[in-house]
């Protein structure tokens, strides 16, 4: 089945596109391409108004794919679960992937209705402006290309969100506007230009695609440019087919997460198998290595960025996507059940009591062990580097995240309303209150008490040098060692109520006695 084809896609056409909204929408674009056009042509700098105009329809287009498509299809399996119309989708004979498809164009047909009748106002603009008519046509590819990525992202929430839209609607904006700044007007820590399908209105403005010649590493931010290459393990390549990549892999991903999750019981939503889950964070971990600025200098600061600093970003972030990974697989008690059912005593081992470490702690090593070598590989000789600092750094935060996941994966079992959102709040309330004591105590003002504070709320850990590692390797150890312990404890409570939850065996009935024969 192809795409104009698939009944998805027509339902939402006939829905949507009514002759009356297109009339509407088709004489709402022409009177301000008219008006803009007007006024650029009669007030703007002569021979430059048609580049101007072309910009603000590369613009409105822009904002009402990517912002007006993003809340259509944020808003378009939401909308059909409230309406209890979305367990009739489901059980149709539409795959999973022709559902998927016609919900990401069919939600957004009128916003693609729109940028069409916005496109005379651009072409135009590009003929008075001159703009070479490749870089116009590169940049239409962006814009689209981007805004599927978007959109994509956008199904995923919309399928997986439970109430109301309004707080996946914010959380989506934020991450659009802050997606519009990756990599423009500075390129601070990685070699890597505009992601954002915004920057289709500079490409526009090319004029050739011939690439700047490399320049010498400095710590001072670079300004973004499409003649400045991307740097991928030190491979140069234009940043056109960089982004085009980059939208096409991820939207790829995002469209795994629907496809395989679109026609489930919404009881039984998972986002990823493990397997998957780990290779995403692979990728994006091996995107973050190709594309680092190594011997540049931080966001906050133009000095260069030592060993351990580096290695302490590296650490933030990927923190940060395992503890996503460990929650997209910590299972609730109706999870557990049902492995007890299909998997009997193995369901309840020593090994399902780890869960879901198998994958979370050994991916945490793996991107870890990537990111130390490359920093080793990477370092400049005179700078702060201590191999055996930065490994024992990297097992500590491994074990800190350990410690965690298991914790809320025994919460998650236990009978309280809403277990893991209260398992959260205790975690916020022990560390903020952990913290408070330590600061009042003085603890972080020594290396000692930094190591003290480390066995509560390892957060000292991430700013560890060799100054403060020398002379007391011993309360350190220490402190990885009563991770490792409240792991075990977190691991042990798991396992008892996974042994809680397994079925009673079945209980044989007694046998009959044989009745006396009566002679």
């Amino acid at each position: 089945m192809d795409l104009f084809s698939n009944p998805e896609l027509i339902r939402s056409v006939r829905a949507q596109l009514r002759w009356g909204r297109m009339i509407s929408v088709a004489a709402i674009c022409a009177v301000l391409s008219l008006v803009v056009g007007y006024a650029l042509a009669h007030s703007g700098p002569p021979g430059q108004w048609g580049m101007q105009l072309l910009q603000i329809a590369l613009g409105t287009q822009a904002v009402a794919l990517v912002l007006g498509g993003s809340i259509a299809c944020l808003n378009a399996i939401h909308r059909e679960k409230e309406m209890n119309t979305f367990d009739f989708q489901r059980v149709t004979r539409l795959t999973p992937w022709e559902l998927a498809v016609g919900k990401l164009f069919g939600a957004p047909v009128v916003v693609y209705f729109a940028v069409l009748c916005l496109m005379p106002a651009a072409l135009v603009g590009a003929i008075v402006g001159g703009a070479r008519p490749t870089m116009v046509a590169v940049a239409y590819v962006i814009l689209l290309l981007g805004s599927i990525t978007m959109h994509s992202f956008a199904l995923v929430i919309s399928l997986f969100h439970q109430r109301g839209t309004n707080t996946a609607a914010v959380l989506l904006l934020i991450i659009l506007l802050w997606g519009s700044g990756v990599g423009i007007g500075h390129r601070f820590m990685f070699e890597l230009g505009a992601l954002s399908p915004f920057a289709s209105i500079s490409v526009a403005d090319e004029t050739s695609w011939l690439l700047s010649p490399p320049v010498a590493k400095d710590l001072s931010p670079v300004p973004d440019s499409f003649s400045r290459p991307d740097v991928f393990f030190g491979l140069r390549f234009h940043h056109v087919p960089v982004l085009l990549v980059l939208y096409i892999t991820f939207s790829a991903w995002f469209l795994l997460a629907v496809t395989r999750n679109i026609k489930r019981d919404p009881s039984a939503y998972e986002l990823y198998t493990p397997q998957q889950s780990l290779a995403l964070l692979v990728f994006v971990n091996v995107l973050m290595l190709g594309f680092y600025r190594w011997g540049g200098s931080s966001i906050f600061s133009n000095t260069p960025m030592e060993g351990l600093q580096q290695q302490s970003f590296f650490l933030w972030t990927n923190l940060g996507l395992f503890f996503v990974l460990g929650l997209t697989l910590v299972r609730n008690r109706d999870r557990v059940r049902r492995r007890l059912r299909e998997m009997g005593d193995a369901a309840s081992s020593w090994f399902a009591a780890l869960w879901p470490l198998p994958y979370v702690f050994v991916g945490m090593l793996l991107v870890g062990v990537a990111a130390v070598a490359m920093i080793h590989g990477h370092r400049n000789p005179k700078s702060e580097w201590d191999f055996a600092l930065a490994s024992f750094r990297m097992l500590f935060v491994a074990l800190w995240l350990a410690r965690d996941l298991l914790y809320l994966q025994w919460m998650n079992l236990t009978r309280v309303k809403r277990p893991l959102t209260m398992g959260f709040l205790y975690l916020i309330v022990f560390y903020v209150c952990t913290t408070v004591a330590f600061v009042s105590l003085g603890f972080y003002d020594s290396p000692s008490g930094q190591a003290i504070t480390a066995n509560f709320a390892p957060s000292a850990v991430f700013d560890l040098s060799e100054k403060e590692w020398a002379g007391n390797e011993m309360p350190w150890t220490l402190a990885l060692l009563s991770q490792l312990a409240v792991a075990g404890i977190f691991a042990y409570l798991h396992r008892q109520k996974l042994l809680e939850l397994a079925p009673s065996p079945a209980i044989a009935p007694a046998a009959e006695s044989p009745l006396p024969t009566v002679v």
